[in-house]
C-alpha cells in the first residue's frame, strides 16, 4: 500500500504526502512489533528482530518529525529522490518481514518458529535487519540534509533581518 503511494507522490511532491507515507509504515512495524511482544518465551533471535524493529521505528518517527517540521521552509524537489528511496527501503523490509509474519500466523499458533531448523533461526532475520539498517542510514542522510538546509535558510534569514 506505501509502496504504490511513494510511487504515486512523484515529481513534485509535498512533505505532507511523506508524513503520511511514514505513518503508513509505521503501521506495519506496529503490527509487526505487537505479534512478536505476544509471543511468550520468544527466543533470543525473534527478540532482537524485536528490538532491531523497535529502533527502526523510532527512526522513522524521528524521519517523519523532521519532515513534518520542515514542510514550512523545505523545498523537497532537492531531496525527493533521497526520502522516496528511504521509504521504498523501509517499506520493502517491513512488509517482507509482515509477509512472513502473516504466513506463519495464519494458523493461528504463536510457537511457528519452533519449527525452524537451528541453523535457520540463527540466520532468519539477517536479511531484515540488513534492510532495515539500509534503511535507517538513508533516512539519516535525508534528515541531514533536511536539517542541513534549514539552518541555512535560518541563517540567511537572521542575516537579513539583522541587516534589513
Amino acid at each position: 500500500m506505501a509502496e504504490a503511494a511513494i510511487a504515486a507522490v512523484g515529481l513534485g511532491a509535498s512533505v505532507v504526502s511523506f508524513v503520511g507515507i511514514t505513518g503508513q509504515i509505521l503501521q506495519g512495524c506496529q503490527f509487526i512489533c505487537d505479534y512478536i511482544d505476544d509471543i511468550k518465551d520468544a527466543p533470543k533471535e525473534l527478540q532482537q528482530m524485536l528490538l532491531e524493529l523497535k529502533i527502526f521505528e523510532a527512526g522513522l518517527r524521528s524521519f517523519q518529525t523532521t519532515l513534518d517540521n520542515a514542510k514550512e521552509c523545505v523545498d523537497v524537489n532537492s531531496v525527493e529522490e533521497q526520502i522516496c528511496r528511504a521509504l521504498n527501503l523501509g517499506n520493502a523490509a517491513i512488509q517482507d518481514l509482515r509477509a512472513l509474519v502473516e504466513k506463519h500466523a495464519h494458523n493461528g499458533k504463536r510457537d511457528w518458529w519452533k519449527n525452524f531448523k537451528v541453523a535457520k533461526k540463527k540466520n532468519a532475520f539477517i536479511k531484515y535487519r540488513e534492510r532495515l539498517d539500509k534503511a535507517k542510514l538513508e533516512m539519516i542522510f535525508v534528515q541531514l540534509n533536511i536539517n542541513t538546509y534549514v539552518v541555512r535558510v535560518s541563517s540567511y534569514a537572521r542575516m537579513l533581518t539583522t541587516l534589513g
